[in-house]
């Protein structure tokens, strides 16, 4: 069964690839309204959908460029820490780095106006690191005491996790320049959630991996090892949200939770189901995406935090998973993960008429695949006026622009 299983996995796979092959599905096609910004020999990419590579006025786009061609990476691959010029597309080389993955890459975003942040390994320490890195002196200018997940919108605070164990239990979402030290223990009491006062640059152990674990444990998580990942501060940075997950026997489990900041309290939100993506529609409400255990079927459900409601948007063009991004109160974009051809969408739904817009199909190729696949992962620029998402060109990933 194992043989016949494989077999028509690489029929599919190589028909996929024939048809990648004609003119008018071929990823990478010129378009009036798409910009590729791409490299003869290197990958290049951005990341995840929940930050934006956009500068404020959008004369620039961050990305990196990796040489590197395998499906996990190694403890010695390096990225390029750059950005493009808008208007010539000139790539400009600012750092490198070993702590990124295919993903999230080193969660490189903007800090200002006049420099950006990523997560390095440390050059001295075996342990990673946040800097904040100048664009005009091409130098770092502050070092954080730990990688950082995510930055609050004013900049003064920073969530953390441990990444080597992200990489381990989520292969292409951490880092794997060192090792996980905590590979030993299932749910870790000195791992988890950790905050930190980015001025004071002081970190704090706020929320650990074993009280999780404990907290209205399933019969499947007792022998399971546990993980964080997805850590994200709400749009007026009072409250953050994270996914709290587990591997028992292969399998995954998870659920989300969010965090009040002011009242420092932690409550788990109602999901039928594993959690799988999200978007914050305010500072209240968050769009998740997951099966739902009891509809059998995978949804878009919009929830409110302080109402402890959920509204399923049962539309059959929303039965499939992606990555939703708002573009208003009513109006979000998100994608789709490739058919059984290889085909992606990108698209915008309109909550309010109950309406889907296509923004581009597009095909991609069975090399991608696994850690190495490539997610569309759309992200809006400050204007809402572009998106940009991760593709492929000429065999390698690239950067693409679409405007709206």
């Amino acid at each position: 069964m194992s043989f016949v299983k494989t077999f028509l996995k690489d029929v599919s796979a190589k028909a996929r690839d024939q048809l990648w092959k004609l003119p008018y599905v071929k990823p990478g096609s010129p378009s009036d309204h798409i910009r590729i910004f791409s490299h003869p020999a290197k990958h290049v990419f951005f990341g995840y959908f929940d930050v934006t590579p956009f500068s404020t006025q959008g004369e620039s786009i961050l990305a990196h460029q990796t040489a590197f061609n395998q499906s996990s990476q190694t403890p010695s691959a390096v990225a390029d820490i750059g950005y493009f010029d808008f208007d010539s597309s000139e790539f400009h080389l600012l750092a490198k780095t070993k702590a990124w993955c295919w993903q999230q890459g080193s969660r490189l975003q903007f800090f200002n106006d006049d420099s950006v942040f990523f997560n390095r390994a440390h050059q001295n320490k075996a342990e990673y690191e946040g800097v904040v890195y100048s664009l005009k002196s091409k130098e770092s200018e502050i070092s954080f005491s730990r990688a950082l997940y995510c930055l609050s919108p004013d900049r003064s605070m920073g969530l953390s996790l441990n990444f080597s164990r992200l990489q381990r239990l989520r292969p292409g979402y951490g880092y794997s320049t060192f090792a996980d030290e905590s590979r030993n223990e299932r749910a870790p009491a000195t791992d988890g959630v950790w905050i930190g006062d980015l001025l004071k640059n002081e970190f704090r152990l706020l929320i650990s991996i074993q009280e999780l674990a404990r907290l209205s444990p399933s019969s499947e998580a007792e022998e399971a090892e546990h993980y964080i990942n997805h850590l994200n501060f709400s749009p007026d940075g009072k409250k953050f949200i994270f996914f709290h997950l587990w591997k028992s026997k292969s399998q995954k489990y998870g659920r989300c939770f969010w965090y009040d900041l002011k009242t420092s309290s932690l409550k788990l939100i109602n999901i039928p189901g594993n959690p799988s993506h999200f978007a914050w529609r305010n500072s209240n409400e968050l769009l998740f995406t997951y099966r739902d255990r009891n509809l059998k079927q995978i949804g878009y459900f919009l929830h409110s935090l302080d109402l402890d409601q959920r509204t399923h948007l049962t539309s059959a063009d929303l039965q499939r998973d992606g990555h939703p991004t708002f573009l208003n109160e009513s109006v979000f974009i998100t994608d789709t993960y490739p058919s059984r051809t290889g085909r992606q969408e990108l698209f915008k739904y309109d909550m309010q008429d109950n309406r889907k817009t296509s923004l581009g199909k597009f095909y991609r190729r069975s090399a991608f695949n696994g850690e190495f696949r490539i997610d569309l992962h759309p992200r809006l620029n400050t204007q809402r006026s572009l998106v940009a998402i991760d593709d492929e060109h000429r065999n390698f990933r690239a950067l693409k622009v679409l405007t709206l």
